[in-house]
């Protein structure tokens, strides 16, 4: 007995928790932690490593693009969904929504994939400068967040699901029970609100909190201007 359990601490102790495609593939497919990395690349000390690489500043750039032109599409995509709020028959403001998301999932889409190729970069370049073999997503999650003075990606995801199961019920309670017309409203003043925290996070909670971690309290100022 004493044997096995030798056996299975070091086969424990010799697996590692992590490794680059896992790590860019939950990147990938987890949502959550996407918009994490998402703002964790806005860092202007990550920008700024990150940049000295040519190809990287031509993705940053089309970043910046790509977000600019979802905030203005979401602006009357929003106001398309209240007017089909108040008109959902009105065939015209249908088509117009259905153009207007096609065109906002397609330069979500190129987020997605200019962010996947910043980030896989920084990743390999992390697994060679550090050991996070023997560290779990969240582990090198919090690293990065106290190295680079940015929200920790545990307090990230509590923040958005809190916010987002806030919206979804009281959207929910107010489609149901306050101003209830159709089934079909209902669902979409639901899709409206998932809708509206989506932008929330790719456009404006990204700014907001870039602009409050590059002005805490407790950054290194001095290393910033020193780079």
């Amino acid at each position: 007995m004493m044997h096995m359990n030798n056996i299975v601490n070091k086969n424990s102790l010799n697996s590692n928790l992590s490794s680059p495609n896992a790590l860019k593939e939950t990147i990938k497919n987890d949502s959550n932690v996407f918009f994490w990395f998402l703002i964790f690349i806005l860092n202007k000390k990550i920008r700024e490593k990150l940049e000295m690489s040519k190809d990287i500043k031509r993705r940053y750039k089309k970043l910046f693009f790509s977000i600019n032109i979802l905030f203005l599409i979401s602006i009357p995509s929003l106001f398309s969904c209240l007017h089909l709020y108040l008109f959902s028959r009105s065939l015209p403001t249908w088509i117009l929504l259905c153009l207007l998301l096609s065109l906002y999932f397609f330069f979500r889409r190129q987020i997605k994939l200019t962010l996947l190729i910043i980030v896989n970069e920084f990743i390999d370049a992390g697994y060679k400068e550090h050991s996070f073999e023997n560290l779990s997503l969240y582990q090198i999650g919090e690293f990065y967040a106290s190295e680079y003075k940015t929200i920790s990606i545990v307090e990230f995801i509590n923040k958005r699901l809190s916010l987002q199961a806030t919206v979804l019920f009281i959207s929910f309670f107010y489609a149901t029970f306050i101003h209830p017309i159709n089934f079909l409203t209902t669902v979409l003043t639901m899709a409206a609100a998932l809708f509206t925290v989506d932008i929330y996070f790719i456009i404006i909670h990204i700014w907001f909190l870039q602009f409050k971690t590059n002005n805490l309290p407790g950054s290194n100022k001095e290393e910033i201007n020193a780079q």
